[in-house]
């Protein structure tokens, strides 16, 4: 018996549902439903917390939020407003290769001066203020 043996069927919520599948050797369930207007995912996998997936993906987009700011976080909404998740906006917006989860998870081990560098290479264009170690889109 494994820790997902008895996860409850969601379909009686409002677009209800559970999807329980292995990934990387890992098994995982991800659960969807509606409250109000609101779409509600709530993941999990039989490990501590911050060594699952979806909180290690949330740590790494804080840190790149905090590298590129208020322009970056506007076209990640931006494309979450097309339907676009949010792994697959970061690695859209940061030209990540390959499957955007794996991704983003690859880029937990990185410094911040590694992550920054990576940023850069990314977004070109950026212009580094003085008074903050921020990065800023023009």
């Amino acid at each position: 018996m494994t820790a997902f043996d008895n996860w409850q069927d969601l379909t009686y919520l409002k677009n209800g549902s559970a999807v329980q599948r292995e990934v990387n050797g890992k098994p995982r369930v991800v659960a969807r439903f509606t409250a109000g207007k609101w779409p509600v995912e709530i993941f999990g996998q039989p490990v501590p917390v911050n060594r699952q997936n979806g909180y290690i993906h949330m740590s790494v987009e804080a840190r790149i939020l905090d590298i590129l700011g208020e322009g970056f976080r506007e076209r990640v909404r931006l494309l979450k407003a097309e339907g676009i998740k949010t792994e697959p906006a970061f690695a859209q917006l940061l030209a990540l290769e390959g499957d955007p989860y794996e991704a983003l998870l690859q880029l937990e081990p990185l410094d911040r001066r590694e992550l920054e560098a990576l940023c850069r290479k990314s977004w070109p264009k950026l212009a580094v203020q003085r008074n903050e170690s921020r990065i800023e889109i023009p």
